[in-house]
């Protein structure tokens, strides 16, 4: 293993528990501040793409907001369980075993992870496992493990008819 494979393993995996801490994290706020602050991340987010977000009235400001809250809660459940399979499997491929294994112990560790989170919510204030989340949690990761694997899949057939057109005299060694 070269280092430049042991400082990419290094830093997938620390990203991996990164990831999964702050989704520990996030899972152990009380319902009112886990919303509220979903509800604060909309509103800067209105003001800044929204030119005249400011100048409507609070009811207004209120319906827009919450017409949004359902959708990027469970937009950021898709999104960072994309990150965490993409970052676990992204750890798994500087290992020299097959895609198959990779798979079977990438996906169902982000299901299991996602199962134990929402087992988790059930003792915090407000909150409560959803199977609903669970199923987009395990969907956001498949699809950063597919891209990850699409990604590793591109990139060593470069690598391959990058070699091919060197050994031909094609192409300067890159």
């Amino acid at each position: 293993t070269t280092v430049k494979v042991k400082v990419a393993r290094y830093i997938f995996w620390f990203l991996t528990v990164a990831i999964m801490a702050g989704i520990f994290l996030a899972s152990s706020q009380e319902a009112e501040v886990s919303s509220a602050l979903s509800q604060s991340f909309i509103r800067t987010t209105l003001k800044l793409v929204v030119e005249n977000f400011e100048t409507l009235s609070e009811q207004q400001k209120f319906e827009i907001v919450d017409s949004l809250h359902t959708f990027v809660r469970k937009s950021a459940h898709f999104f960072i369980y994309l990150s965490l399979g993409a970052c676990m499997f992204s750890a798994l491929c500087t290992y020299g075993i097959k895609w198959a294994v990779r798979f079977l112990i990438g996906f169902p560790s982000c299901v299991i992870y996602s199962v134990s989170d929402e087992y988790h919510q059930t003792f915090v204030e407000g909150r409560s496992g959803n199977l609903a989340d669970i199923l987009l949690d395990s969907a956001g990761a498949l699809v950063g493990i597919l891209i990850v694997f699409i990604c590793v899949l591109i990139w060593q057939e470069c690598r391959t008819k990058g070699k091919k057109m060197r050994k031909k005299g094609l192409m300067k060694k890159l």
